[in-house]
Formats: structure tokens, C-alpha cells, sequence
């Protein structure tokens, strides 16, 4: 979920010495394929997340802390069930080791909050900020940050056959399973929250190398201007009602959304930098190894079988948006 009101890396990746020293575009490209590596056995994941909840019990966020600090990243993981605080960590945690693969920037901040202090995010599982948010007097998120609910605002979802499933960190597989199952997520990976949301932070690192940052911000030329001119068009609610349509039809056709909610995921529809998340992160988790979870193959460049869903993808990454000159 992307909200507010350096130099880029270049596409490459490091795990394959023949990909060394080549050029791979994030967007040219959307592979419709399952939520994960289809040859994965249902025993080999279980038994990966066996390993991995394993891992989250044993490991210690403050040394996930420093890990971050070490790359330059602020990082805290102080709020929350135990389980929770040690679950964010671990998975920002790699998170960032899969960009460092894909040499790609990552999120200046990360960390776990709860967002009952956030009007009107209480119940989602992260955020990104393009711009700063004042959320109290004394509580501040600066642009290229992504945070991660504690979840203390307990409101459970229902599966098809009725069981009410608690949205916590401690149930969250089964909330991935059954978000996914009715589509309304791209893939039901554990690790999918954390790289959706770094997803987000990549495409403001390339809007901001673009067009520029909308507030001071080290790396990037300052432009307040691109606030009006990217951000508020490209977040723009693709499902808003207005007294014509129910879709926004200014700039995009009102059949784009549907085509986004059935190749990709119904929240991807809902705006544009969505879709381009929830694409990214499909083809990020469908690449990576069980256990390691490190890529075992170049997810990039992504490609659908539907030129429209290529073009919608391409033109919201670099952010040509509402300029009348493409599909969005």
C-alpha cells in the first residue's frame, strides 16, 4: 500500500555470472503464471516454512537492526507481539538481501508501527511513503520509508467456509492463502507483503530520478511540482465513484482495471502503483529458491500475454501518466 500525501542502481543481477554487466528492464515485461514456482511441491513449501518460521523463533531484531544500519538503512523493530517484531525483522531483513541481488535501491527506513496512529490504515498489513507524514507531533515518516502493522487492530476476515481468520502476523499464511485464493492478491508467498512494499520504494526511486524528489531528499534533484504532476495522478483510485462513471475515465479506459484484476490481482486494480507491485512481487517469489530465498533464475523483465497489461505497466513505472499519450 503506497501512501504520503541517490542515484539509481542499473537493472542488473548479480547471482549469475552471465547476466553480469547486462541491462534488464523492471517493466517490458508480465508473466501471467502461478503465485509461486509452479514445480514446487505443497510439501517442499511446507517444509520451507517449517525452516522459516524456525528461523523467525531464533533470531534477534535488534541485531536485524543493526544489520540495516550497517547498509545505511534505519531500522526499528520495537513495537508488537514478540513474534510479530522477530517476523518483520526476518523478512525485511530478506527482503533487502533479494534487491541487494537484484541491485536494485531499497527503502531508506523500515520498521513495524502500529497503525492505529494512521488515519484510515488501521488494517493494512504495510505502507510506503513517497512523501513525508506527520502522524502526531512527534511521530514523522520521511519520504522512502516502509513500515509494517503490528496488527493490534484485530479485525479477522472470513473464508469461503466461514471460519473467521484472525489478521495477525502469527495467522498470516492463512490470511495470504485465502487473499490469494479469491484473488485479491497476486500470491500468497509469506514473503510477498515485504517485497510489495519495497516494490513501491523502487518505483519512487525511479520517479524521483526522473522527475525529481517532491521534497528535499539526498541523490535526487528536488522538484515540489511532481507531487501534482506524478504522484497525485498515479494514485489516483482506479474504482472511484464520480457522477458519470464508476471508474476514473479521464485518463484511463474504465475497462483497464477489470483486465488488471483478472491478470494480476483485484488489489493491483484498485490503482496503478498496485498493479505494478503486485506484478513485481509475483515474478520476484515465483524465482526464488524455497529455502534460501534467494533468486535462482532473472525474474525480469516482466511480460504478459496481453499488450495492455505490458503498456500499463511500463507507462506507471515511469510514470507517464494522464500526459493523453499512452493507455493510462
Amino acid at each position: 500500500m503506497r501512501i504520503a500525501p541517490v542515484k539509481i542502481y542499473p537493472d542488473k543481477l548479480s547471482y549469475n555470472k552471465t547476466n553480469r554487466g547486462k541491462e534488464h528492464s523492471v517493466v517490458n515485461s508480465y508473466n501471467s503464471e502461478p503465485s509461486f514456482n509452479a514445480n514446487m511441491s505443497k510439501l517442499t513449501y511446507q517444509a520451507s516454512l517449517d525452516y522459516h518460521f524456525g528461523q523467525i523463533h531464533s533470531i534477534d531484531p535488534y541485531r536485524i537492526e543493526q544489520y540495516f544500519a550497517n547498509n545505511n538503512i534505519q531500522a526499528f523493530f520495537r513495537e508488537g507481539t514478540d513474534y510479530g517484531k522477530k517476523m518483520v525483522a526476518y523478512c525485511c531483513y530478506q527482503a533487502s538481501e533479494i534487491f541487494k541481488q537484484l541491485h536494485y535501491p531499497q527503502p531508506r527506513c523500515v520498521g513495524i508501527a502500529d497503525f492505529r496512529r494512521i488515519r484510515g490504515a488501521e488494517t493494512a498489513t504495510g505502507l510506503s511513503f513517497y512523501a513525508s507524514q506527520q502522524i502526531s507531533p512527534y511521530e514523522v515518516y520521511r519520504p522512502l520509508t516502509a513500515i509494517f502493522n503490528t496488527f493490534h487492530e484485530k479485525r479477522p476476515i472470513y473464508a469461503k467456509d466461514g471460519k473467521a481468520i484472525p489478521v495477525d502476523w502469527e495467522h498470516f499464511i492463512e490470511v495470504m492463502e485465502e487473499a490469494r485464493n479469491n484473488g485479491f492478491l497476486s500470491t500468497n508467498h509469506f514473503m510477498s507483503p515485504f517485497i510489495h512494499e519495497y516494490a513501491h520504494n523502487l518505483h519512487y526511486h525511479k520517479i524521483y530520478s526522473k522527475f525529481g524528489a517532491p521534497e528535499p531528499t539526498p541523490g535526487y534533484a528536488y522538484n515540489p511540482n511532481v507531487l501534482q504532476d506524478v504522484f497525485y495522478k498515479m494514485n489516483k483510485d482506479l474504482y472511484q465513484q464520480t457522477p458519470n462513471t464508476n471508474y476514473i475515465a479521464n485518463y484511463i479506459s474504465r475497462y483497464i482495471p477489470d483486465v488488471i484484476a483478472k491478470d494480476i490481482s483485484y488489489y493491483g486494480s484498485t490503482a496503478l502503483p498496485e498493479a505494478f507491485a503486485e506484478a513485481f512481487t509475483k515474478e520476484v517469489v515465483k524465482c526464488l529458491d524455497p529455502f534460501s530465498l534467494r533468486l535462482v533464475k532473472n525474474p525480469f523483465p516482466m511480460k504478459s500475454d496481453k499488450e495492455i497489461i505490458n503498456k500499463v505497466l511500463y507507462e506507471t513505472y515511469e510514470g507517464l501518466v494522464g500526459d493523453g499519450k499512452g493507455v493510462v
